[in-house]
């Protein structure tokens, strides 16, 4: 289970709790979450404008 944990109001102040009574590893890491978010917006900037999008523009 995964659980977020955002104590004050203040935006981007959330921890990631991972909770596991096992302590495994995640099989998926934060940086493939990152690439997952990034290709979908690819994906949807490329739907808008119609063109191929670089990875530098994401």
């Amino acid at each position: 289970m995964i659980a977020y944990s955002n104590r004050s109001n203040r935006v981007g102040s959330g921890k990631l709790i991972m909770v596991r009574s096992d302590g495994a590893q995640p099989e998926v890491t934060l940086l493939d979450g990152l690439w997952s978010v990034r290709v979908g917006e690819a994906a949807e900037l490329s739907a808008r404008s119609g063109r191929e999008v670089e990875r530098a523009e994401i």
